[in-house]
């Protein structure tokens, strides 16, 4: 894609960045378990989940100044994100492979367990939510995460919008019934989603 110092297509999109646009639109959470080396794109599209699980054994790392290029899959706004400039900086110059432990400290990943525990953690932890929670209230509470206001007050007029549509829709009642009733409440998947609550 690259001739002479220039992009032969100006509409090129790197593969692991149409990954991490396709990961971020999606409506339902992703859980990801990393239970080996995740190095390179590895590490980088597990930075479009919502979750994450790491044996103790992994190992991350974003090598690309080390082979001559830059950093992919929007990781130079993904990456700070998650473990603020200063980490992000660390890891994107220098290339360097870091272990678990250093993983978990900086926030990249939300647990470090025993490598034969991750993935049943992770799946354990992906049937939970879908049995516990309102598929319309997690769609809506992703798309808050992941389209963050710029200030306290912006942030708390898209979470009023949102609350106001999702506290009239179905799953909001059965919702409240279940806790009033302690039983296990009953979400219906395929209800209409609720609305952008971006916009109001």
């Amino acid at each position: 894609m690259v001739r002479d110092g220039g992009y032969t297509d100006p509409n090129y999109r790197e593969p692991a960045g149409r990954i991490t646009l396709a990961m971020n639109a999606m409506r339902v959470p992703i859980v990801a378990a990393v239970n080996g080396d995740a190095v390179g794109g590895g590490t980088t599209i597990i930075l479009a989940a919502d979750v994450r699980f790491a044996a103790e054994s992994a190992r991350f790392g974003f090598p690309f100044t080390r082979l001559g290029v830059c950093p992919e899959g929007g990781s130079t706004h993904l990456l700070p994100r998650l473990v603020g400039p200063s980490r992000a900086a660390d890891w994107l110059l220098s290339g360097r492979t870091f272990d678990a432990a250093e993983a978990g400290a900086a926030g990249l990943v939300s647990r470090v367990l025993p490598a034969d525990q991750v993935l049943t953690t992770a799946t354990d932890y992906a049937t939970a939510l879908a049995a516990r929670c309102s598929p319309q209230a997690v769609a809506v509470t992703r798309q808050l995460l992941r389209t963050p206001a710029s200030d306290l007050i912006s942030a708390s007029d898209a979470e009023s919008r949102a609350i106001t549509i999702l506290a009239a829709r179905p799953d909001c009642a059965e919702g409240v019934a279940a806790f009033l009733d302690r039983r296990q409440p009953d979400f219906a998947a395929d209800r209409a989603p609720a609305d952008d609550p971006r916009h109001g």
